[in-house]
């Protein structure tokens, strides 16, 4: 649970910057050039535009990654309890 809402934070405060970077990546005026537009414009909203379909895939996934982490992790415990 804490990996899908860890994921869905942190994914939502870097989701402008991620575009921002990608548009640059890209080499793509018109994608910088509509970012400057969405900024100027005070459409701050717009730069979230896309989040949903990307929560979607990736907090499901890190809370698999958390589960995996914390099974993995008691398994390896429970063995050196038993060692000793």
């Amino acid at each position: 649970m804490s990996g899908c809402i860890a994921s869905t934070i942190t994914g939502t405060c870097l989701f402008p910057i991620d575009m921002l970077k990608t548009s640059i990546q890209s080499y793509n005026d018109k994608n910088i050039d509509n970012i400057k537009n969405i900024i100027n414009n005070r459409n701050y909203l717009k730069l979230w535009k896309g989040l949903p379909p990307v929560l979607l895939k990736v907090a499901p996934v890190n809370g698999c990654i958390m589960i995996s982490y914390e099974t993995v992790r008691y398994l390896i415990n429970k063995h050196r309890i038993n060692r000793n």
